[in-house]
């Protein structure tokens, strides 16, 4: 790129015009620059996975933590209130007594 720039200003010296020479090859390298990065990415995310090279959404090992950590969640806030309703019976049941 460097020697590029370097290139554009001597033909614009030899020339004597920045205009007639330095902005069309400035513009041109700018263009052939963008469409080989753009063509490497194209190639180079061919082999990926998926966009960022990680594995599939979900399938990650912190996914899966999260997965099991939200599932024993799950299942305790199930057993407390399980819990809860026999406390409320007995405390019903005590409260009849008196």
């Amino acid at each position: 790129m460097w020697l590029e720039a370097g290139q554009v200003a001597a033909e614009a010296a030899k020339q004597g015009g920045v205009v007639t020479v330095a902005i069309p090859t400035a513009f041109i390298s700018s263009i052939v620059t963008l469409l080989g990065r753009e063509a490497l990415a194209f190639f180079v995310g061919k082999r990926k996975r998926n966009g960022n090279g990680g594995p599939k959404p979900g399938a990650g090992e912190t996914c899966r933590k999260h997965g099991e950590d939200i599932a024993m969640l799950v299942e305790f806030k199930g057993n407390a209130d399980d819990a809860l309703k026999r406390i409320e019976g007995k405390v019903d049941r005590l409260l009849e007594r008196k």
